[in-house]
């Protein structure tokens, strides 16, 4: 696949993503849909492309913020630069995300197991390789890709 192709998949991926996690914003928040019909501005927790919200986390990093339900959307106000301690720990979970999408692009074996252990759920290599193949043959049918 090309790496325009990539790209693609991977903005595919994140859409997806973000469309589940509005789905599970809007089922355990209980947005009403009149805040949007009716442009009442109420305040929400949501999960949305930082897109700036956060100037030092990448752009296309789905955060989990502040919002406002308009009309137009779930709308957040930009946040600025939040605590260096606290963006390194978040671009390492993103970085663990984006391992884990590369993975499910490529069916990259490696990448996966890389992934696990940025997540930071196992420390060692040999058995984030046992997991990943517990897990790949467990969700076989789901994951082609890996075949």
């Amino acid at each position: 696949m090309c790496e325009s192709g990539l790209s693609k998949n991977r903005v595919s991926i994140w859409r997806h993503v973000l469309a589940a996690s509005l789905v599970s914003f809007t089922e355990t928040t209980s947005v009403e849909p009149d805040s949007f019909f009716y442009d009442k501005r109420r305040w929400y927790s949501a999960n949305l492309p930082n897109d700036g919200i956060v100037s030092n986390l990448p752009p296309d990093a789905i955060l989990e913020v502040p919002a406002v339900a308009t009309q137009e959307g779930m709308v957040a106000p930009p946040i600025g630069e939040i605590p260096v301690p606290i963006a390194s720990v978040l671009l390492r979970r993103l970085g663990a995300v984006e391992a884990t999408v590369d993975a499910a692009l490529t069916g990259n074996r490696k990448t996966m197991t890389e992934a696990l252990i940025l997540d930071g759920g196992v420390s060692d290599y040999a058995t984030a390789e046992k997991l990943t193949e517990a897990l790949l043959k467990a969700q076989a049918e789901h994951l082609p890709q890996f075949r």
